[in-house]
């Protein structure tokens, strides 16, 4: 595998690493009938930076550091992420 190629699969475990991190702090939800599909949920970044901590110093997060999986969090949770799921308001 290439240098490329590998560094865009780290780049995206991390995206999923961060959006799972989110959800499971409930700063995002995911819609329960279109996985993929994210929603605002708290929206407090605090919660996800503390959990995604906690989870890399227990091991259940690793290889990332502190500050890569922080800024991504901070990343993805300062984007706009809608009330409600598109493909749900299209039924």
């Amino acid at each position: 595998m290439g240098i490329t190629k590998r560094l865009m699969m780290e780049a995206e475990e991390l995206h999923y690493t961060a959006l799972s991190v989110l959800c499971e702090a409930g700063t995002l939800k995911e819609c329960a009938w279109h996985g993929g599909s994210y929603l605002e949920g708290s929206g407090d970044l605090l919660d996800a930076y503390k959990l995604g901590s906690s989870q890399l110093k227990s091991g259940e997060i690793s290889g990332y550091s502190q500050k890569e999986l922080t800024d991504k969090i901070k990343e993805l949770g300062e984007l706009w992420w809608p009330d409600s799921c598109p493909y749900c308001e299209k039924m």
